[in-house]
This record gives C-alpha cells, sequence and structure tokens, in this order.
C-alpha cells in the first residue's frame, strides 16, 4: 500500500481533512452522504462498497460483512466494526431491517448503491472537493481513497484502527506465549544449568533470541490465520512493537538473575 504518488504527492487524508470530509458529506444527498460514511468508517475499496446489500449488515454485531474482492477467489468475507449510529442512519436512508424482514423478495440482495464505479468515485470526488480538499480528491486513486487514510490516521491518533481491533485478542495472546511466556521459561532454564555461569555471551543471545520476533513466526501466523491479511496484520504490529519493549526487558531479567 503507497502513501505517496509517483510524484510525492500523498495518498492519505490528515484527520482534519476527514473531519471536514465528513462534514461536507452531511450536506450531500442522502444516499452520497452513507455511502462517504461507509468509505470513512469501515476504509473499503469503493467497489467493495457498491458490492454491499442488506444481508451484509450485522446490527446486533455492529459490522458491516464485506466480500474481499480484491482476492483471486470469491468467498473471502471479512466483517468489519461500525459506530451504531452509522447503521441507525444507513437503517433509515436505505430500510434496511425492512427489506431483512422479507424473507423472500430481491430486496435483501439488491445493492443499496445501483452506481457504476466511476459514477461513485465521481460522487465522492464531488464531496472532497466541496470539503475544501481538491488537490486531495485530484490525486486519491479510487481504490485507496479511505484504506489508506484509515490506517495512517489510526496510527497518527494514537490508536487501532477499526478494522484492526476485532484481531487484537488474537494478537495478545500470541504476543503473551511470545514475549512472556518463552522468556520466562529461558530465563528459568539458563538459571538452573551450568551455561549461564560458563558461556554468559550464550546465554545473554538465547535470552535476546526468546525475546525476538523471528521470521518464521510469519508464517505460522499465515498458516494459522488462513492467509487473513488483517490479522496477520495486526499480530505482526503488536509483535514488533512489543519486541522493542521485551529485549531489553528480559536481558535485564537475565543479567539480574545471573549476578
Amino acid at each position: 500500500m503507497d502513501l505517496f504518488d509517483t510524484v510525492g504527492r500523498r495518498l492519505y487524508l490528515t484527520s482534519e481533512e476527514r473531519r471536514t470530509f465528513l462534514e461536507s458529506a452531511e450536506a450531500a444527498p442522502r444516499e452520497v452522504r452513507t455511502f462517504c460514511l461507509v468509505l470513512h468508517y469501515t476504509g473499503c475499496r469503493i467497489s467493495e462498497s457498491l458490492a454491499l446489500t442488506p444481508e451484509s449488515f450485522d446490527f446486533s454485531g455492529k459490522a458491516v460483512i464485506f466480500e474481499t474482492l480484491k482476492k483471486r477467489r470469491r468467498g473471502i468475507y471479512r466483517a468489519v466494526p461500525v459506530p451504531g449510529d452509522m447503521l441507525d442512519t444507513l437503517n433509515m436512508v436505505h430500510g434496511l431491517t425492512e427489506a431483512l424482514r422479507r424473507r423472500r423478495g430481491t430486496e435483501r440482495n439488491s445493492p443499496l448503491w445501483d452506481w457504476s464505479r466511476s459514477t461513485a468515485f465521481r460522487r465522492v470526488k464531488a464531496v472532497m472537493t466541496a470539503a475544501g480538499i481538491a488537490e486531495a480528491a485530484a490525486t486519491l486513486a479510487a481504490a485507496t481513497l479511505v484504506p489508506v487514510a484509515t490506517v495512517v490516521l489510526g496510527a497518527m491518533l494514537g490508536g487501532m484502527s477499526l478494522r484492526l481491533r476485532p484481531h487484537l485478542w488474537d494478537a495478545a495472546r500470541a504476543m503473551t506465549v511470545k514475549y512472556g511466556l518463552l522468556p520466562a521459561l529461558t530465563v528459568a532454564v539458563l538459571s538452573i544449568t551450568e551455561i549461564g555461569a560458563t558461556n554468559p555471551l550464550l546465554a545473554r543471545f538465547l535470552v535476546l533470541r526468546a525475546a525476538s520476533a523471528p521470521a518464521v513466526g510469519l508464517i505460522l501466523q499465515v498458516r494459522a490465520y488462513g492467509g487473513d491479511e488483517q490479522k496477520v496484520g495486526t499480530v505482526m504490529l503488536v509483535s514488533y512493537i512489543l519486541c522493542a519493549v521485551s529485549l531489553p526487558v528480559w536481558l535485564a531479567v537475565w543479567e539480574i538473575v545471573a549476578g
């Protein structure tokens, strides 16, 4: 995912631009406003948003279910948590719950927006131009309008983006084993054997190795999560952040135990 185009112009929105984008969307026609809300809160691609039907919305779980169209095969879905207010707005404009109550009929599986991709991008671009971010509208590619903004701004604001939050528990479990139990077990084994005393350099290496994020971990994550990019990305992000903390901490613990 590129953050800049070939001439150095950024391909993401700042927090102020996102705020004005939402304000501008409030003044747009209702269907354009709801389309912009979906892009803003989910970080989906325009083509993914155009594929949404009433059955794509999980009101009890407060999530939108997307089919990942970028994959080479169909049938790969992901759930993206969204605010309840956004779901209420879409329900009011598009009558989602009413359509879902109908067990038969085409409304349950009919797209919410009967637009072409070029029409959708043109309408989103009009909202951005009205928001005073015409330069961003001119440089942003349609497919990367909001996904880049979602990830980048999540880091800028010191929080995880909505797309990553559902997988933080998986990351926490993996990190508890990797940066808690494994280094502790290594220190315990070294303390009751002669390795620490006879070969302190090797002992330090083993402690650092136990507290680091090995490349093989990526292979295991891909296998464990079935190639889910969001889960793998979340675990990797949390892993390398914790690695920067765990390395000096566990080395200091070993020095205290060995000393």
